[in-house]
């Protein structure tokens, strides 16, 4: 092996088979290169960024260590005096492969974080998709859902003028029905501690989150996607 090529090694079983001594015999090394390989193009060609996107992180990651194991258990039985070049690849891919093991597991939690959003209890919550939801111009269903849950769709009148009334600052978005009823409601005489009771506050949380469930699907893929994304550009 040449010094210029141990310097700057391949995670390739090609290149590998190519540059390393002829009489050399590494299965296990090959085999993990070869895992790595597979694990790599599979992510690399993944674009619905599901539950089985995790899974093809995990393949890498484990790929990575299995490389880095094989490598470190290779170094231990070469002459490292007489193999200065190979002991040196060796450690190279070492490094690279912990690299890359790093790299994805830390991919592989921030996107599990975001893929364990299921419900929008818990996504209303999440400073990220409420981020997200800013820019989709979804603030208002996001602050209208997040308050019918924390007063288990008992709303009043400031939540009416608020969310509902025609001039309204963040009128969210509900059925014609819904919304005539409200306006009724609205209209009588009756005391706001009592009147505001069988309102259809339920209903409403039900319309906006129909939306918001939509939303939260797009998010999860594009958080899951942009962090796979991320890991795939930068791997060796």
């Amino acid at each position: 092996m040449k010094p210029a090529d141990a310097k700057k090694p391949v995670l390739s079983a090609k290149w590998w088979t190519t540059k390393k001594p002829d009489a050399l015999k590494a299965p296990e090394l090959e085999k993990a290169l070869v895992k790595y390989e597979k694990a790599k193009k599979n992510l690399a060609a993944d674009k619905k960024y599901d539950s089985g996107t995790l899974g093809r992180v995990k393949d890498l990651s484990n790929a990575a260590t299995t490389i880095q194991k094989a490598a470190a258990k290779m170094m231990s039985s070469i002459d490292k005096k007489s193999n200065p070049a190979l002991q040196q690849c060796l450690e190279q891919y070492v490094k690279l492969s912990a690299s890359v093991a790093k790299d994805a597991k830390q991919c592989e939690q921030q996107a599990a974080a975001a893929a364990k959003l299921d419900s929008l209890q818990d996504a209303v919550k999440d400073k990220s998709f409420q981020a997200f939801c800013k820019k989709q111009r979804q603030a208002e269903e996001v602050e209208f859902v997040a308050a019918m849950l924390s007063k288990r769709m008992n709303g009043d009148q400031k939540d009416y003028e608020k969310f509902v009334a025609d001039k309204a600052k963040a009128q969210v978005n509900i059925s014609s029905k819904l919304k005539k009823t409200f306006d009724a409601i609205d209209d009588e005489t009756a005391p706001a501690a009592k009147k505001w009771t069988k309102a259809p506050w339920k209903e409403a949380a039900k319309d906006v989150g129909a939306d918001l469930k939509d939303s939260l699907t797009r998010f999860k893929a594009q958080a899951v996607g942009g962090q796979v994304a991320k890991l795939v550009k930068s791997l060796p």
